[in-house]
């Protein structure tokens, strides 16, 4: 479970972008496209679990700051573009010294410090409530959660490791985080469910509910070869299982789905068993697919057109109604 080069989690990348891109445009057959965040979820927790873990077991130990300025460096500049384009076109198209202007800044503000979730924890009535499809900036809840898990889980790495001490070996190293996670998992999944009916606010865009996501993606990245190796031969119905579980939570789910919650494991699962498929077998018909160039190619493009499409799709809306309104 190395982190070489795969253009199959790219792949998936690209599902993920494109499901919610399609139903945010509102394009049928995507009802429940945005479970393509919880998908992101679990491959940012498969890729970073993976490429720190390698790293401590190659050098012995964790450069955090490095780590940190590598996220900072690729996350932040576009960004902060996309906040400084939406606040001039919010200037534009939105009434002037509104409500949705002042929204829009306090949320700029929060996005500035990772805390854009917390805001539309407390000033929303949920991410699915009509109001919500006004606001330019709403889809940077997800890279606020993300960059709250960024900030916490390579300290509990650096933690495990340290007091593992030098004597250990790496499998013990591997063993211990995974009960660190497995322990993440369940404590999180747990509050996700217990919150989501009666508080779906705080289990949709705050991190403690969310951790198992990203939990599971790393528990996927650090189940060593040896486990792989005796995996290969489910391979295939692991991923065809995992893209079936995907599939359906795409088209089955809507807005009127109590999300996340128990049902938030059918994207999730799908997604972990998926990765864990295509990562047992190199050469697999699903893993191929997915690998395919212009499911790369929409992949690697995915953080942009993540940050941009919100936004813009959000202000025509918002101009539109006030032509209709006049």
């Amino acid at each position: 479970a190395t982190r070489k080069s795969r253009p199959d989690i790219d792949g998936l990348t690209a599902m993920a972008i494109i499901s919610v891109i399609a139903y945010h445009a509102g394009f049928p057959g995507f009802s429940g496209g945005f479970v393509g965040v919880d998908i992101f979820f679990v491959i940012s927790g498969f890729l970073i679990t993976s490429l720190l873990f390698n790293e401590a077991a190659a050098t012995g130990s964790l450069n955090l700051g490095a780590f940190y300025a590598r996220r900072v460096r690729r996350l932040m500049p576009a960004g902060f573009v996309v906040v400084a384009v939406t606040l001039v076109l919010g200037a534009i198209f939105l009434p002037p010294a509104s409500n949705e202007q002042s929204s829009l800044a306090r949320t700029a503000i929060a996005f500035a410090y990772f805390g854009s979730n917390f805001y539309f924890f407390k000033k929303t009535g949920g991410y699915f409530d009509e109001p919500s499809f006004g606001m330019p900036l709403l889809h940077t809840w997800s890279l606020a959660v993300e960059e709250q898990y960024y900030l916490i889980w390579p300290m509990i790495m650096l933690l495990v490791f340290h007091f593992s001490g030098a004597r250990h070996a790496e499998s013990f190293m591997r063993r211990r985080s995974l009960w660190v996670l497995g322990a993440m998992f369940v404590v999180s999944l747990l509050l996700s469910i217990s919150t989501t009916r009666d508080h779906q606010n705080f289990a949709f865009f705050l991190l403690p509910a969310r951790i198992w996501e990203f939990a599971i993606g790393g528990m996927v990245g650090l189940a060593g070869s040896a486990f792989y190796a005796r995996l290969r031969g489910w391979a295939e119905v692991l991923a065809v299982g995992g893209m079936a579980l995907i599939v359906y939570s795409i088209v089955v789910l809507d807005h009127g789905t109590p999300f996340p919650g128990w049902v938030a494991i059918f994207p999730v699962l799908g997604s972990a068993l998926l990765i864990a498929g295509m990562t047992a077998d190199e050469d697999g018909f699903v893993r191929r697919i997915l690998a395919l160039k212009p499911m790369v190619f929409i992949g690697l493009l995915s953080y942009s057109w993540y940050l941009w499409h919100w936004p813009l799709l959000s202000l025509f809306r918002i101009y539109n109604l006030g032509v209709q309104d006049v």
